[in-house]
C-alpha cells in the first residue's frame, strides 16, 4: 500500500522560522499553538508556522503574506529530502 508522506517542516526547520529553541518548538506543539502533520518524525504544519509568525510579527505577516507562504512550504517539502 503507496501511503503519501506528508509535508510539513521538521523541527530544526521550524526552530529556523521562528527563532526559537527546540523545547519552546516542543511546548507550543503542547500548547495547540503549531499543529502537528506527522508525528514520527514530528512535521510540523507550515499554516500553523505561518499563522505564529503572523500573531507575533503581525506587520511582517501582513507585507509579506505571499513570499512567507512560498518560503515555508518550500522548506515543508524539502524537509523529509535532507
Amino acid at each position: 500500500m503507496n501511503t503519501a508522506i506528508p509535508k510539513g517542516l521538521s523541527i530544526f526547520d521550524t526552530m529556523l522560522w521562528l527563532n526559537c529553541s527546540r523545547s519552546y518548538i516542543y511546548r507550543l506543539i503542547r500548547e495547540g499553538k503549531l499543529e502537528l502533520v506527522c508525528r514520527t518524525p514530528p512535521l510540523i504544519d507550515p499554516s500553523s508556522v505561518i499563522g505564529k509568525i503572523g500573531t507575533t510579527f503581525p506587520k511582517v505577516e501582513a507585507v509579506s503574506r505571499s513570499l512567507l507562504d512560498y518560503q515555508v512550504r518550500q522548506d515543508s517539502q524539502n524537509a523529509l529530502e535532507v
